[in-house]
């Protein structure tokens, strides 16, 4: 019997295709961040759900204040107002309250320093001259002068297959441009945290229109959207990364004073390769839901990057297979 007769005659078609058992995966929820760490790696995407228990790093922490004090600077109506509230570390507490409320503090890497951080996000001189407070109210502002509106931050897109795993995702950015029309965006806020949480310096991060059009992050939020029935094939006319660190200013050079380059990077979002991005999805997913979970020694630049990973030990120091094939020899038949 295929194993896909054993969920019953309610579910046809795609959601077929789509339903995985409770159970059959290590998570109990199919993330796209998930995905990511599979087709990085799928041992490490194993191994990050068993021995992490799901634990998010601190670039997920910030980036979650991000949002949530973007929504409330866009939901306020005297912005300046808000503005204000932003030098005082009692706001971030408050901030900090709101993202607990979605993901327990638990969630989050117990390496988080919550009080040092709170501190660093009223300091000017962390992102040379600009808070986080700042860079919101700047980027919105931009937004709107350009003909943008913002409709939703972190927009929950929740799409339940049956009584299988459900596929849970976060749009950071529903927007909508009074001329061209709705708008899907994702906030890559990594640049800014790492000068925060590993004092390293800025940088500025660059996206080219190709780059964007095929952001695998928002072909799946697009492509989940849909199957969820929050729009249709046709809805989404453009896709957006946004960079708030491009927002901040050099400090030396020919370019001082200026900005580092565009906050806002577009792309035509191929929503006919929604289709074909859900068949790859399923076969992700019909791996390691067979078991699967090689190591794929991932490498950057010609350099192993395991050496990088969290779990290094669990694959550098110890090459055994799990499971040995009753084809190979074993023990002393090796000789």
């Amino acid at each position: 019997m295929d194993w896909l007769d054993m969920i019953g005659p309610s579910l046809q078609g795609w959601e077929r295709a789509l339903y995985f058992k409770k159970g059959s995966l290590p998570v109990s929820e199919i993330h796209q961040s998930w995905l990511s760490t599979f087709r990085y790696c799928p041992r490490k995407a194993r191994l990050y759900a068993q021995k992490a228990g799901g634990k998010t790093s601190f670039y997920m922490f910030g980036g979650s204040v991000f949002h949530q004090a973007m929504e409330e600077a866009v939901k306020h109506s005297d912005r300046s107002q808000w503005l204000g509230w932003t030098g005082d570390i009692r706001y971030w507490d408050h901030v900090f309250d709101k993202v607990f409320l979605r993901n327990p503090r638990e969630s989050f890497s117990d390496a988080i320093d919550y009080g040092k951080f709170r501190a660093k996000l009223i300091n000017k001189n962390i992102l040379y001259g600009s808070t986080i407070g700042q860079l919101i109210y700047g980027a919105i502002a931009m937004l709107e002068a350009s003909g943008f509106e913002v409709i939703a931050c972190e927009k929950e897109l929740r799409l339940d297959v049956g009584d299988g795993i459900p596929y849970v995702g976060v749009l950071d950015l529903l927007l909508n441009h009074r001329q061209t029309g709705p708008v899907i965006a994702d906030t890559k806020t990594g640049g800014i945290w790492q000068r925060f949480f590993q004092d390293k310096p800025l940088s500025a991060q660059r996206y080219s229109p190709e780059q964007v059009s095929n952001h695998l992050q928002l072909t799946h939020y697009g492509w989940q959207g849909w199957r969820a029935g929050h729009w249709d094939m046709h809805y989404i006319k453009q896709h957006m990364i946004f960079t708030p660190v491009n927002l901040t200013k050099n400090i030396r050079g020919k370019n001082a004073g200026k900005m580092r380059g565009p906050a806002f990077h577009f792309g035509l979002p191929h929503t006919r390769n929604w289709a074909r991005y859900e068949e790859d999805l399923t076969q992700w997913l019909q791996l390691a839901a067979s078991g699967f979970y090689p190591r794929f020694y991932p490498a950057e630049f010609g350099k192993m990057a395991c050496g990088r990973c969290t779990f290094a030990d669990d694959c550098l120091k110890d090459k055994v297979s799990e499971k040995v094939p009753n084809y190979l020899p074993t023990g002393g038949d090796l000789i």
